[in-house]
């Protein structure tokens, strides 16, 4: 069915303008008034025509447009519905999906699992091969030393033997395996006392090691020390001949203020010391810091006039240090 469009009515359409008339009223009431109906009945009856037949166009039109509309919505909620129904169905293939993965993946680490676990005991059961390779091979190896050391010793298995068929039937009846045993006992006692010295060299050589070790180590630590000792000692002396040669310059500042030489000081010290006997006492002052002879010098028993004056040289030696 084809679809007419409707008239489209511009704006300046007359007939969209409603137009009065002055029209010329009865001059009695009594009359009717349908004289100018009729005329515009007659005058407007093409024009009623013409509209209502676009009226039933348009009507046509219009219940063609709703039950097109009508169908389209049917067919919009028919596709609604199977559009529902596959997102419904997507859904739960996305599910399925999902549960699927997670079951690879849990199947996977529980593989992932099992593998290393298998590799592992593959490992180890390697590991243990290999031990127990290197054991039969060492068991081969001493079965090879026993097979030698019997062949080595079968000469005298085959001479016992031998003597044994020179002797009497009757000789094994008298007593002489007591004899046979016995040397089999001692070689065993033997054999064991052996191993029991092996053993005891084996401790006291692992003791000598030690004791070696620990000499080295106090050898060193000797040699440390006695280099301590050396550098301590070089700068002990250097120590003495700085107060020795600051001892000599106060001794001089001390004669020379005294108007004295380092002889008469001395013979002054050695007629003091056979005096009083405290000569150690005035070496141990001139040889120890200022502040420290101050306070020894004050200590000695001199006489009052050798203190005084030391005293004195020394309190301004003091002052001006």
């Amino acid at each position: 069915m084809a679809s007419c469009s409707l008239p489209r009515l511009e704006s300046g359409d007359p007939r969209l303008k409603l137009t009065l008339q002055d029209r010329v009223r009865n001059v009695f009431v009594t009359h009717s008034d349908t004289r100018h109906e009729q005329e515009e009945k007659v005058k407007y009856t093409p024009v009623v025509k013409e509209k209502k037949a676009e009226l039933d166009q348009v009507d046509e039109q219009l219940k063609w447009k709703r039950d097109e509309f009508k169908s389209r919505m049917e067919d919009l909620a028919h596709r609604r519905s199977e559009l529902q129904l596959k997102q419904q169905q997507n859904k739960e293939t996305v599910m399925r999906f999902e549960k699927f993965v997670a079951d690879n993946e849990a199947k996977r680490s529980r593989a992932l699992k099992k593998y290393e676990a298998a590799q592992e005991e593959n490992v180890s059961k390697q590991s243990h091969i290999e031990e127990l390779t290197e054991e039969l091979e060492r068991l081969k190896v001493r079965q090879q030393v026993l097979k030698k050391k019997i062949q080595k010793h079968k000469i005298y298995e085959d001479y016992l033997l031998k003597t044994l068929d020179y002797f009497p039937s009757t000789y094994l009846d008298h007593g002489s395996r007591p004899s046979v045993m016995s040397i089999i006992r001692r070689h065993e006692a033997l054999s064991v006392t052996n191993q029991e010295l092996r053993r005891r060299l084996g401790h006291a050589e692992q003791e000598v090691d030690k004791g070696s070790q620990q000499l080295q180590s106090m050898k060193r630590e000797h040699n440390v020390k006695k280099l301590m000792g050396i550098k301590e000692l070089s700068e002990l002396q250097g120590e003495f001949d700085s107060l020795k040669e600051e001892n000599e310059q106060m001794e001089d500042q001390l004669a020379t203020e005294h108007g004295l030489s380092r002889e008469k000081v001395w013979q002054q010290v050695s007629l003091g010391r056979d005096r009083r006997g405290d000569l150690p006492v005035f070496w141990n002052c001139c040889h120890a810091p200022s502040r420290l002879r101050l306070r020894s010098l004050a200590g000695c028993s001199w006489p009052s006039t050798t203190l005084q004056s030391s005293v004195t040289s020394l309190h301004a030696d003091l002052c001006r240090t």
